[in-house]
C-alpha cells in the first residue's frame, strides 16, 4: 500500500494502474493518497514513539552503568535533573559528586522529566568518565564496546541510543571519547561531536550535525550578505555578528552574568576579577601537578598546561631540532639564528633582542641620574 501511495503522489501512476500493479483496493488507495494530513499525524506518532524508545534506552544505560547525564549552557555544566535553573559546575568532578549525592533516588524516574519538552531534548549528553557496568563490575574501555557488552552479556539491544545519546568525558584534559582527539575547552569538543553524528546533513556544504537546533543555526551561515554597522564603517557578513559588535563595542552592554550573583560584565576576565574579590569562597585553585604553579582561573591553568607541558608542538625550528607550542615562541627563538643585532648608541654593545637593548639603556639612564 505504501509503495502504491508513493507512486500515485509522485505522479508515476494513476490510481487505477497503481491499484492493479500493487494489488490494492482502488477506493482505499484513492482515499489514502489524498489524505496527506493523516500521514503527517502518522509521522508525528512515529517521532513520539522513537522519543519514548530513546527514554527507555537512556534508563537502561543509567541502570547498568555509572554514566552521568548533564546539560550545558554557554559551555557551563548543569545537572540534568536540576536543569539550567540549578547550580553551575566548573568541572566534571563537582557535577558527578552532586548528581550521585542529590539525585540517586531519581536516577531513572527523573529521565522522563529532563527529556521534556521533546523538541528541545532530541539528544541527551552523558559523562562517561570511568565508565563501567554496574551489574557485573566490568570496566567498559570505550563507548562502542559498551553496546557490545550489553548485547553479549545482558541481552540488551539498543536502537535510538546509537545516534541520540552523545558521550563525553568531563575531565581537565578534554578529549573526544570516540576518536581521542584533544581540545582546549568544552565548546570545541562539543562542536567536534557533530562530525561523528550525521543525524542532519547540510546539502549546501556537506557538514553534519547531531541535533536539529544546531543544523538550523548552521543554515544561517549560508545566508551571507552585507550588514553595515550604523555607527561605524565596519561591515559584517551575518546579522548576528553586527548585533554582537553593536552590543559590545558601541553600547558596552554587560552580557556576561556572574555565576553567584546578579552582576553582569562586559567580558569573562572582568567577571573573573569580580569573583576573586566578591566571592572568594567560591574561587577554585587549580594546581599544576607537574610544576606546582597555582591558578585561580581555569583559562590561565589550561593555557599554562598547553604552553609549558603540552606535547603537541607543531611549530618546528628550521635551523635546529627545537619545536614550540605557540607561534610567537618560535619567532622569539628564531632571533638566535639571525645575524641581526641591536647596537647601544652610548657604549657600542650589541644585543640580539630589542627588548634586551631597551633594558640595557635603562641602566645608562639610572647612571646619568646618579651623576
Amino acid at each position: 500500500m505504501r509503495q502504491a501511495i508513493k507512486a500515485v503522489r509522485s505522479g508515476e501512476m494513476t490510481c487505477t494502474i497503481a491499484a492493479i500493479t500493487y494489488g490494492v483496493p482502488k477506493k482505499t488507495l484513492t482515499a489514502k493518497a489524498n489524505d496527506k494530513d493523516r500521514d503527517e499525524d502518522d509521522s508525528k506518532d512515529s517521532t513520539s514513539e522513537k522519543h519514548y524508545k530513546l527514554i527507555e534506552e537512556i534508563k537502561n544505560i543509567l541502570k547498568f552503568t555509572n554514566a552521568i547525564p548533564f546539560k550545558t549552557k554557554t559551555t557551563r555544566y548543569y545537572c540534568a535533573y536540576c536543569s539550567t535553573d540549578g547550580p553551575i559546575f566548573e568541572d566534571g568532578d563537582c557535577l558527578r559528586l552532586h548528581t550521585r549525592l542529590e539525585h540517586d533516588k531519581e536516577r531513572l524516574r527523573g529521565v522522563e522529566k529532563f527529556m521534556r519538552p521533546q523538541w528541545m531534548n532530541e539528544i541527551v549528553k552523558l559523562d562517561i568518565e570511568g565508565l563501567h557496568c554496574t551489574a557485573c563490575r566490568v570496566r567498559l574501555p570505550d563507548w562502542n564496546r559498551m553496546f557490545v557488552h550489553f548485547a553479549n552479556a545482558h541481552n540488551i539491544e539498543f536502537d535510538q541510543a546509537y545516534t541520540r545519546v552523545i558521550p563525553y568525558a568531563l575531565t581537565s584534559q578534554l578529549r573526544c571519547v570516540l576518536c581521542k582527539e584533544g581540545f582546549h575547552n568544552y565548546g570545541h569538543v562539543d562542536s567536534h561531536m557533530n562530525h561523528h553524528y550525521s543525524n542532519y546533513i547540510c546539502h549546501q556544504c556537506g557538514d553534519t550535525f547531531l541535533a536539529a537546533s544546531r543544523f538550523d543555526k548552521h543554515l544561517k551561515v549560508h545566508k551571507i550578505g552585507n550588514y553595515p554597522c550604523e555607527l561605524c564603517d565596519k561591515v559584517f557578513t551575518l546579522e548576528k555578528y553586527r548585533t554582537k559588535h553593536k552590543n559590545l563595542v558601541h553600547d558596552q552592554k554587560s552580557m556576561v552574568k556572574c555565576l553567584y550573583c546578579s552582576e553582569k560584565f562586559v567580558g569573562l576576565f572582568q567577571r573573573h576579577l569580580h569573583v576573586t574579590e566578591q566571592h572568594k569562597d567560591k574561587v577554585k585553585v587549580y594546581t599544576c601537578e607537574l610544576c606546582g604553579n597555582c591558578y585561580t582561573w581555569k583559562t590561565y591553568f589550561l593555557a599554562h598546561m598547553r604552553r609549558r607541558h603540552g606535547t603537541d608542538k607543531k611549530h618546528q625550528c628550521k635551523h635546529c631540532d627545537k619545536s614550540f607550542l605557540m607561534k610567537y615562541e618560535l619567532r622569539n627563538h628564531m632571533i638566535r639564528h639571525t645575524d641581526e643585532k641591536f647596537l647601544c648608541g652610548l657604549c657600542g654593545k650589541s644585543f640580539k633582542r630589542m627588548l634586551t637593548l631597551k633594558k640595557h639603556c635603562l641602566a645608562h639612564e639610572e647612571f646619568s641620574a646618579e651623576d
